[in-house]
């Protein structure tokens, strides 16, 4: 175990710090820092930064959806990898979320996550494979039913988003819509 650990919530004035520890952890992202912002803005209340004497080393965030929270970001700097210290970082981040009634809880866990998670009573319910198509492309032809996606349309597409997702994003598809104008689409049949 790492000497001199304690715990701090986060803020949205540490978004660059997150963003230096992710970097640290992952290598560098020029869309991660926005994400991080974002995020904070949106559920500033369940971040929380490991610190070694005053420097932080480590974070895991969460966000409550009203019927489940989801937590993410969780990252240690490279240094300190398997030393013990995210699970102790995990480990206080769920005995925060249980002080404040957060009990039921989801996450996405990467190779070298899941033995951190699994120790901690997680079980796998569902499987993802994250897939990217390399470079950005404008698009040219939007089909006739197709068109750019605004405001007016989050009222339906979160209606149809909650039962399938579990959960409330309303926020966050308000947030995605403002952040990246022209990169979300609807379409309507009868």
């Amino acid at each position: 175990m790492v000497e001199d650990l304690s715990f701090r919530p986060a803020s949205a004035e540490d978004a660059a710090l997150i963003d230096s520890i992710a970097t640290s952890a992952f290598g560098p992202s020029e869309h991660r820092l926005s994400e991080i912002r974002r995020y904070l803005t949106l559920e500033p209340n369940y971040w929380l930064l490991a610190e070694i004497r005053g420097d932080p080393v480590g974070v895991v965030g969460a966000t409550d959806y009203g019927s489940f929270t989801y937590l993410g970001m969780m990252t240690v700097r490279e240094e300190f990898q398997r030393k013990g210290l995210g699970g102790a970082l995990f480990s206080r981040e769920l005995e925060w979320l249980e002080e404040l009634g957060l009990l039921r809880l989801r996450l996405d866990a990467t190779d070298e996550g899941f033995p951190v998670y699994h120790r901690a009573g997680f079980e796998v319910f569902d499987e993802a494979v994250m897939l990217e198509r390399p470079g950005l492309r404008e698009y040219e032809k939007v089909p006739g039913n197709v068109r750019g996606m605004n405001k007016e349309d989050l009222g339906v597409l979160t209606q149809f988003d909650r039962p399938i997702f579990g959960g409330d994003r309303t926020q966050l598809f308000d947030a995605l819509l403002e952040d990246f104008p022209g990169r979300a689409f609807a379409s309507y049949d009868r």
